[in-house]
């Protein structure tokens, strides 16, 4: 497992955690179901945030850290390191958020990338691929299936950064 996923099961008491087949993968994805969630209404709109970053608020961003004194950092008679690292991170994340604000960024439409019936077909295709190669050795299916991964996932990036760009 890469990924994890914690849950708090007193306030989720009614979950399912099933195994899916998704072909995109050498393997499978678990689907954590939850049941009774109450959900904001579906507006159809969501935001992003990117962080300003630019040659002058890097310059800024430098001075900002040449100016500050650091005495909480260097002058601890605790010896204690965190407390020298935690001093240290306050500052330095100080200067940063400073220098490189959020920029909210407003989206219309919500982020689907496979809304196209041949993005739905090839994803369709590339399972039915992945079923074939987990099931036989021919070395000529299982190339294709690779170079047919490889290739989806550069349209979907596509997609993904033309979406993001309208």
């Amino acid at each position: 497992m890469i990924d994890n996923i914690f849950i708090n099961k007193c306030r989720n008491e009614n979950y399912l955690v099933s195994p899916l087949i998704n072909g995109l993968s050498n393997h499978d994805a678990q689907v954590l179901s939850l049941f009774n969630i109450i959900t904001p209404d579906d507006t159809n709109e969501f935001y992003s945030y990117k962080k300003k970053i630019s040659k002058h608020s890097i310059n800024e961003f430098q001075a900002s850290l040449s100016y500050e004194m650091w005495e909480d950092v260097f002058s601890n008679n605790d010896d204690d390191t965190n407390i020298i690292f935690n001093n240290f991170l306050n500052t330095f994340l100080g200067n940063f958020y400073a220098c490189f604000p959020k920029k909210k960024n407003k989206n219309y439409a919500k982020f689907q990338c496979l809304d196209n019936n041949w993005d739905k077909n090839s994803c369709n295709n590339k399972r039915k691929l992945y079923l074939l190669c987990r099931e036989s050795n021919d070395p000529k299916l299982k190339k294709h299936y690779r170079n047919y991964g490889k290739t989806l996932s550069k349209v979907i990036t596509a997609a993904k950064k033309n979406v993001l760009q309208q």
